[in-house]
């Protein structure tokens, strides 16, 4: 995993969910300091579940994030039962 990828992906996503350290904190469990090591790229090592926490808090997929960003196609129906994909970038 690129630290420095995850970090700016996780650092945009939080911001792009208007949430702050604090929020964050709360919501997963993990410290703030701990938070900020991981948005700087500064981390020696980071557990999958903290990457599960944070992913979820942020709204992003554990792949895309451990990726550092990108593209994903989501497939589903709409109201009519027509088939869809929709592109996100992350």
């Amino acid at each position: 995993m690129d630290k420095k990828a995850f970090a700016i992906c996780m650092k945009q996503n939080r911001v792009n969910q208007t949430l702050s350290l604090e929020d964050l904190e709360k919501l997963t469990g993990i410290s703030i300091e701990k938070l900020m090591e991981f948005e700087t790229g500064e981390f020696e090592r980071i557990k999958a579940s903290e990457i599960e926490e944070i992913g979820k808090a942020i709204n992003v997929p554990v792949a895309i994030l451990m990726k550092g960003g990108g593209m994903m196609s989501i497939r589903h129906r709409n109201e009519n039962g027509e088939s869809l994909c929709e592109w996100i970038e992350y």
